[in-house]
């Protein structure tokens, strides 16, 4: 819901995905596009065939968009890729990031803080930002990367989030992700009251 959202009411005229894997997320925003009539050109990345990762899909990298007109697909690494595409197709609107890579802290620091420092009025997504205590040592990463990334930024952000409950069977219960418009008059505030209109946004 939130990937389709944000392409609606930021209405992109680029958008950098990486964590390719099959292709789910750029097929979403591509039918997205074609759906609701918003010109944009997707490009999405994954790891090179060589590197050895738990995750990486191999031959059925981007098999959900292969063909597509609307979609180009990449190799290497991610942000590096992604500013490189940003730089290269420059043009008047909206640009939006959605960062689905390695979820280790370091990594999504890194590639959060790059983007703001290059792209500071872009639109970004971040998978997997799960609201938990390091006790559950799963996917805490992007969270604890977001708060320490916005916290020393200067400029004021705004946030919203929102949380998918998982379908009857599945393994995970919530695959939240994090929504960081471009500067806005809302201040953000790492670990909000639980009742704060920060903490409720949607």
């Amino acid at each position: 819901m939130l990937m389709a959202g944000a392409v609606c009411r930021f209405k992109p005229v680029l958008i950098l995905d990486w964590g390719t894997h099959i292709g789910k997320s750029a097929r979403v925003f591509r039918e997205t596009i074609k759906a609701f009539g918003v010109p944009c050109a997707i490009h999405s990345i994954d790891l090179p065939d060589d590197v050895q990762h738990g995750e990486h899909p191999k031959n059925e990298r981007g098999k959900l968009v292969r063909g597509m007109a609307e979609v180009t697909l990449h190799q290497g690494d991610g942000v590096t890729i992604a500013l490189e595409q940003c730089a290269a197709n420059k043009r008047p609107g909206n640009v939006l990031f959605y960062v689905d890579g390695d979820h280790s802290k370091e990594s999504v620091v890194r590639e959060l803080g790059a983007i703001l420092a290059q792209v500071p009025d872009a639109i970004v997504l971040l998978h997997d930002t799960f609201y938990q205590s390091p006790d559950s040592a799963y996917n805490i990463g992007p969270y604890a990367a977001i708060e320490e990334v916005l916290a020393a930024q200067s400029r004021t952000y705004g946030t919203a989030h929102h949380h998918r409950p998982a379908r009857q069977g599945s393994c995970c219960t919530h695959r939240p992700q994090r929504l960081i418009p471009f500067p806005c008059t809302r201040s953000y505030s790492p670990n909000p009251a639980p009742n704060s209109p920060q903490a409720n946004s949607s």
